[in-house]
């Protein structure tokens, strides 16, 4: 009897071990991730480099025939100098997951209190998808929006001026 309980545990804690360690390959770490992406985008605005930040979005949205020009209008909408920012730039997160399959898995993107050397305030941000099980031609930046918070005063930054590059979609 006692070897039988032994041989059900030992096949029991092996089950739980496959299943722990086959899904190790599917982790992505959301927080670490925006961060990274996060820091890239904020890169391209401060050198301006249009082709990098332009590379960074989906195949899907690069096809698009605005994106060129507003790429350029984010890039000279912000006025001046980057001299500082939020360094916790994470965001957000969410996915989809059906029968183990993953349908996507994306990042909200958040730069905040982005300072110029011209006194303007921004914050930046976006829609990145890590995964996507669905539309593989979605992986990448989706879409980014950027706020001119200068004159905020409160957090609805919605009421302020703004530009958008890419195409939020239906997310």
């Amino acid at each position: 009897m006692v070897g039988q309980k032994s041989k059900y545990i030992t096949i029991c804690i092996s089950l739980i071990l496959i299943m722990i360690l086959s899904a190790c390959d599917k982790y992505v770490n959301t927080h670490s991730s925006a961060k990274t992406q996060g820091h890239a985008i904020l890169k391209c605005f401060e050198k301006k480099d249009k082709e990098t930040l332009k590379s960074m979005f989906s195949e899907k949205i690069r096809k698009r025939k605005e994106l060129d020009s507003e790429i350029d209008t984010a890039l000279n909408f912000i006025d001046g100098k980057i001299v500082s920012y939020d360094p916790d730039t994470d965001g957000g997160s969410g996915d989809s997951i059906d029968d183990g399959k993953i349908n996507y898995i994306r990042l909200y993107i958040h730069i905040r209190d982005i300072k110029t050397d011209k006194e303007k305030k921004y914050y930046i941000s976006g829609l990145y998808y890590v995964e996507n099980g669905i539309e593989p031609d979605n992986i990448g930046l989706a879409a980014l929006t950027i706020f001119d918070t200068t004159n905020a005063k409160d957090s609805d930054y919605n009421k302020e001026p703004k530009v958008i590059v890419g195409d939020y979609g239906e997310y």
